[in-house]
């Protein structure tokens, strides 16, 4: 069985919405190949970029709290956080819907 988590970027916990650079948390999903996916936490996060600049040190620290995610989801993401997301094997999307819809998408295309 094929178990993988997915981070979300959400204001609202339904819609990804949210920069990753100044989400405050992430809603964490976990998938299982053939069974499908249910929601786990919400996890409280300290935003990256604040009054447009951008916390290098806070972006590691909030990379490595989702590292046990295999994809984040976010409206947006810039180069120098998905390089890093991506070194530490996570896959970068962003998108902008119903959170639940985008994950079926990503189960799809597998």
């Amino acid at each position: 069985m094929d178990k993988y988590r997915i981070a979300v970027a959400s204001a609202d916990g339904v819609y990804v919405n949210m920069h990753f650079g100044k989400a405050t948390c992430f809603y964490i999903y976990e998938v299982e190949t053939g069974i499908g996916f249910r929601f786990c936490e919400k996890r409280e996060m300290i935003p990256v970029c604040k009054n447009g600049i951008h916390d290098a040190e806070r972006m590691d620290i909030n990379l490595n709290a989702l590292s046990d995610c295999e994809y984040i989801l976010s409206l947006k993401m810039g180069p120098p956080a998905v390089n890093k997301a991506n070194l530490l094997g996570i896959k970068c999307m962003e998108a902008f819907g119903e959170a639940e819809e985008i994950i079926e998408e990503i189960i799809n295309d597998r």
